[in-house]
């Protein structure tokens, strides 16, 4: 009799907690992150802007090449541009990237371009004036690291064609026009960098990369003209020739939309 006594109130307890239980509100889920995948498999396009310091190392020598007005200016330029860039990557396994890219940038890159003529050429004993780098683009490949899903660090290689602007020579004394030109001119070279690229998460595919480069562009002589009769000579005639050897160094930050051929891309989406 009294295990039954014992069950029955055993019984009573149980149905009682139940009771309680289905009247009390129900507790929400656990918060729960979203999924963070580790595929780079996919390609993207950016956009953003870039700092570009170049150095403009040359030489000067006469028309035929024989005598040397200047043996060495290292002069310089920098500015502020735009860029935007195009890229496909593959992850080979759980830590490497591999891709190819190609960039587009214009530039506002500025600085003096000048050279000393101290005898033995005609006008005046030195020459400056404004030179630009107009624009640039850049083709290549890349490798990288995933340090954690969201991040990868990586390093880039490849080629790249800049164009340089005429330069239009003033007296370095006086200030006053000589007449003497220097063309415009497109040179190709080689390039390498290093950069990061993080997924930002807010939005989905929205990623944000930086990069340093460094370009050597080929050295190559060009003539420089007299366009107008006056302190460099007649009229179309060739009063020297230039040798520059340029090296650029740009920082590039932009904002890259990713569209993930290789499902849910790094981050959270």
């Amino acid at each position: 009799m009294k295990k039954l006594i014992f069950a029955a109130l055993a019984i009573t307890v149980l149905v009682g907690n139940a009771a309680v239980a289905a009247d009390l509100p129900a507790k929400a889920p656990p918060l729960m992150r979203a999924p963070v995948a580790t595929s780079w498999t996919g390609c993207y396009i950016g956009a953003g802007w870039s700092y570009t310091m170049a150095n403009l190392d040359h030489s000067v020598t006469n028309a035929a090449g024989t005598a040397v007005f200047d043996t060495g200016h290292d002069n310089g330029a920098k500015g502020w541009g735009g860029t935007v860039s195009v890229g496909c990557d593959y992850q080979l396994a759980q830590s490497w990237v591999i891709g190819a890219f190609g960039d587009w940038d214009w530039t506002g890159v500025k600085g003096r371009y000048s050279f000393n003529c101290p005898g033995g050429c005609l006008g005046p004993t030195g020459y400056i004036g404004d030179i630009k780098d107009k624009w640039a683009w850049y083709a290549g490949g890349r490798i990288g690291y995933v340090v954690v899903p969201q991040l990868l660090a990586y390093v880039s290689g490849g080629w790249t064609e800049a164009r340089f602007g005429g330069v239009n020579y003033l007296d370095a004394a006086t200030g006053a026009a000589t007449g003497l030109t220097r063309p415009e001119e497109t040179r190709g070279g080689w390039f390498i960098g290093a950069g990061d690229e993080y997924a930002l998460g807010f939005f989905p595919g929205l990623f944000w990369k930086t990069e340093y480069r460094y370009a050597k562009y080929e050295g190559k002589s060009v003539s420089q003209t007299c366009t107008v009769t006056g302190a460099c000579g007649a009229a179309g005639t060739v009063h020297s020739t230039d040798n520059m050897r340029p090296t650029v160094q740009t920082i590039r930050t932009e904002l890259v939309w990713r569209f993930n051929m290789g499902g849910s891309g790094p981050g959270p989406y």
